[in-house]
């Protein structure tokens, strides 16, 4: 956080394992004492996985209690039908899911997407697309 403020970074993008590590509140107030923001929460979306819809859910909260924008979603396994999307209790909480394509040499076993043109394909209006420069 410190270099993120020394070098004049508003808003930071976290991953969900180094929050809970830290403490998901701890986190919280750490970035709002810093006066950053953060942008995206990596990651959820893992639709392959049996418990996947309380693992989804609750990355949606914790990207609620950080006020983050969106939450950034690696689409590994088939995507919900509508009837299922996790899009109406993320904006439910304020929170925009957005899919991210991830580079194509992870596609074996982080997502099904692989590509910012299959991303934006596939977004439906209520998703967004998270663009991370490491994976383009």
């Amino acid at each position: 956080m410190d270099g993120c403020v020394r070098h004049g970074l508003e808003a930071i993008g976290l991953w969900r394992e180094h929050v809970a590590d830290h403490g998901l509140e701890a986190t919280a107030a750490l970035v709002r004492s810093a006066g950053q923001r953060v942008s995206s929460l990596c990651r959820g979306g893992f639709f392959n996985e049996p418990d996947r819809r309380e693992q989804n859910r609750r990355a949606i909260d914790e990207a609620a209690v950080l006020e983050a924008p969106a939450s950034s979603w690696c689409l590994a396994g088939c995507p919900p039908d509508p009837a299922t999307s996790p899009a109406p209790y993320a904006a439910e909480r304020g929170v925009r899911l957005a899919i991210e394509a991830p580079h194509p040499m992870y596609c074996a076993d982080r997502s099904v997407v692989s590509t910012l043109a299959q991303a934006l394909d596939l977004a439906p209006p209520e998703v967004g697309v998270v663009v991370d420069r490491f994976h383009l």
